[in-house]
């Protein structure tokens, strides 16, 4: 969320990273302080990539840093000019582009330990200083004296040009001023709805804080308000990612949207946690499976629904869950935003269709506990409600044959003997049947095989009668050579298939390049060694007129003329 593209975020072996896994309030991955950072996978080289090798020299050794510019665009600031950032007294380093960000960025080594790096920022060296002594920003955030430049570290200088011509001094930027005074960016006086002005008592979360800035910030759209809290229960000092909007003590400052904050002149009992206000939320979801205080279940965890409606960190309908167990990711706050109140490491945001039902309200125990109208047979017949069936060789039992909301076409439902399906005959918030979880699934009917299935037995026999003689277009016939991207073959089945619409060929290929026998999803449309049969759209099979295939493949291969023959057809 703190930048765009793809990011890979890190564990670093020893304490010289920037984070805990943690950023701005979002946790990627868990680690020791210090020792997370974000990278992208061109600054990265696999570890096993290393060899060793001599021992290098110093000027080998030393961390090549990009070039630095003498002066930033508008002339404000000077390489070496000691300047103030957030009260803070330090030494320009570096100025220019950067990997983590666009724009001009300013590299300062500050004098104490209150920076954020040693001047390496996701594995690229701007410049030197010691840990907790570097930090970035951007000119406008920074006042300075008007003192020459100072000598700037041999590690850390640009390099000379060739005539060695002085820089001129730094043009001067005003007055530092007092830690308190920190130039901030400017507020504005109230919020856009005129409910929040600055200098306000407001509380958050139940938390007592005063306002000290309102209008955009850099880190996200809209409308924010900067808050100082009473206690060190907030994020940071009044600056954000090197921008100062205003100033307070660490820990003490928070940011947050008008609608969550409630003027202190209101005043109220101090809520229990399970009064935390919250969004309102929904009573039902929008296709009425679910309901607010249901019981249901969650990737196998027990939880009652807390939250039905819309969010702020994704979009669509979610259904916020409190569980039993601390197996959770938050509190029912996500992003700042209290959406319900539970434990911590308790609550969940999921979609109504990953849950299962469980322990059902009486008002809606009877609404839920109805299935979905099923037909008694296929369109084919051969397939009927409470018929013993397998799917790749696991057997099951038809609980439901007709229409779905989740595709097109006739689907059928079946109960598998095993904990093999997906789910309990419901799907996408819709109960077709019901079986025990996980034993559920949904098939075509061509992916179904029945016991003592006459297709499949006639099929079985190869009984090549059931496939057409030739394709609609007359080009290819049974028995045909034909070629598939140069591989050699002989048409086996011509017609129509169970696994997709229109005509298909299918091919027995004079090597083991195939994917089957010729039986896909329990149906024998042809037979053939392993691996060597294949189905093709007609458009992708070429012939070779007239050409009779034999004696290179694993077993002899009838040709054309001796399948007409057989089949009593007059040869051409």
């Amino acid at each position: 969320k703190f930048a765009k593209g793809e990011w890979v975020g890190l564990e670093l072996t020893e304490a010289k990273g920037m984070h805990d896994g943690n950023v701005m309030g979002t946790s990627y991955f868990e680690c020791a302080p210090r020792h997370g950072v974000f990278a992208h996978v061109d600054q990265l080289a696999p570890a096993a990539l290393h060899t060793p090798a001599a021992s290098p020299t110093p000027e080998e050794d030393a961390p090549a840093l990009p070039p630095s510019q003498a002066k930033t665009a508008d002339d404000s600031v000077s390489l070496g000019q000691e300047v103030m950032w957030s009260g803070q007294q330090g030494v320009v380093r570096y100025i220019g582009s950067v990997k983590f960000a666009k724009g001009e960025w300013i590299g300062l080594e500050l004098t104490e330990a209150k920076g954020m790096h040693d001047g390496h920022v996701m594995g690229t060296a701007y410049f030197e200083c010691a840990p907790k002594h570097g930090i970035f920003t951007q000119a406008d955030n920074l006042s300075g004296k008007s003192t020459p430049p100072i000598a700037t570290p041999s590690e850390s200088a640009p390099a000379a040009s060739a005539s060695d011509a002085p820089v001129a001094p730094p043009k001067p930027l005003a007055a530092a001023v007092p830690q308190e005074e920190v130039a901030a960016l400017p507020s504005d006086e109230k919020t856009a709805d005129g409910s929040i002005s600055l200098g306000q008592q407001v509380a958050w979360n139940g938390k007592p804080g005063i306002v000290r800035y309102i209008g955009g910030v850099k880190f996200a759209s809209g409308e924010w308000v900067g808050l100082e809290l009473e206690e060190a229960k907030g994020m940071h000092d009044g600056s954000v990612m090197g921008v100062p909007y205003f100033a307070c003590a660490p820990k003490h400052g928070a940011f947050v949207q008008p609608g969550q904050l409630r003027p202190s002149d209101e005043p109220v009992a101090a809520p229990e946690p399970e009064e935390v206000t919250t969004l309102p939320s929904e009573e039902r979801t929008r296709d009425g499976s679910i309901s607010l205080g249901h019981t249901v279940i969650w990737n196998g965890k027990p939880g009652t629904v807390r939250y039905i409606g819309d969010v702020r960190f994704a979009s669509g309908e979610w259904v916020g869950l409190e569980l039993s167990e601390p197996t959770g990711m938050h509190d029912g706050t996500v992003m700042h935003v209290p959406y319900f109140a539970c434990k911590a490491k308790h609550g969940v945001f999921t979609q109504a269709a990953q849950l299962t039902i469980g322990g059902e309200s009486p008002a809606t125990a009877s609404a839920s506990s109805s299935t979905r109208p099923s037909e008694d047979k296929s369109a084919d017949g051969r397939l009927w409600l409470g018929r013993e069936v397998s799917w790749k060789g696991n057997p099951g039992t038809v609980r439901y044959i007709g229409k779905v909301d989740f595709g097109a076409g006739e689907w059928v439902g079946v109960e598998m003997k095993e904990a093999k399906g997906m789910h309990d005959g419901k799907v996408m918030g819709v109960q077709y049947f019901k079986c025990p979880a996980m034993t559920g699934v949904f098939l075509l009917p061509g992916q179904v095989q029945a016991d003592h299935d006459p297709r499949v037995k006639a099929r079985s026999r190869g009984h090549i009668e059931t496939a057409a003689l030739q394709t609609s277009d007359g080009r290819l016939w049974l028995g045909d050579e034909v070629t598939w991207k140069g591989k050699k073959g002989a048409v086996r089945y011509i017609g129509r298939v169970e696994f997709a619409e229109g005509e298909w060929v299918g091919v027995e290929l004079v090597e083991a390049i195939g994917v089957h026998d010729g039986s896909v999803n329990g149906i024998q449309y042809f037979s053939c060694p392993p691996e060597m049969g294949i189905f093709l759209l007609p458009g992708q099979v070429y012939a070779a007129a007239d050409k009779v295939l034999a004696g290179t493949s694993s077993r002899p291969l009838e040709g054309r003329a001796a399948i007409r023959q057989r089949l009593g057809c007059p040869i051409q």
